[in-house]
């Protein structure tokens, strides 16, 4: 069994995972990859279009493996971040993010003026793994940032 203990990228663009089973360290070069994109999907409701065009053949596929990924499952309905990986033998891969937090408090706030304190904590600690701090009044005060930019308040 190997764990991936890390990962880079080479100068040539080639992804590089640090593997060890047990004893020995062993370096695996991967194939090259020619394009990486982010955009927002609706978990379990993804669809083939201009968003995706630039997988080209490979959309159908990729819808349908994004559509009943199991991560995906338990957000059904939720817009989230997904990072594609492309190679140059026509494969992929995606990885599944956060939802952004600009989704996450409209979805908090809906019709009201303000949200409340207990709601910023929530969507502090559901984005903190996408901030750059370990730190949840940091995380409040940028989510709280982000709602008072909407023009919306934030109860005390």
């Amino acid at each position: 069994m190997f764990f991936i203990l890390d990962t880079w990228w080479t100068d040539d663009n080639r992804k590089l995972d640090y593997l060890f089973d047990q004893k020995t360290i062993i370096i695996n070069y991967m194939k090259k990859v020619i394009s990486r994109r982010k955009i927002q999907l609706v978990c379990g409701q993804a669809k083939a279009g201009a968003n995706l065009a630039f997988l080209e053949k490979k959309m159908v596929l990729f819808v349908k493996d994004f559509n009943n990924d199991e991560k995906a499952k338990k957000k059904n309905g939720e817009l989230v971040n997904v990072e594609i990986t492309i190679y140059e033998d026509g494969s992929y891969e995606y990885t599944i993010g956060n939802s952004p937090s600009s989704y996450l408090i409209k979805k908090a706030i809906g019709d009201k003026k303000e949200i409340s304190q207990v709601d910023l904590e929530k969507i502090a600690n559901e984005i903190m793994p996408s901030l750059n701090t370990d730190n949840l009044e940091e995380a409040k005060k940028t989510v709280a940032s982000t709602v008072q930019s909407f023009g919306k308040k934030v109860s005390e």
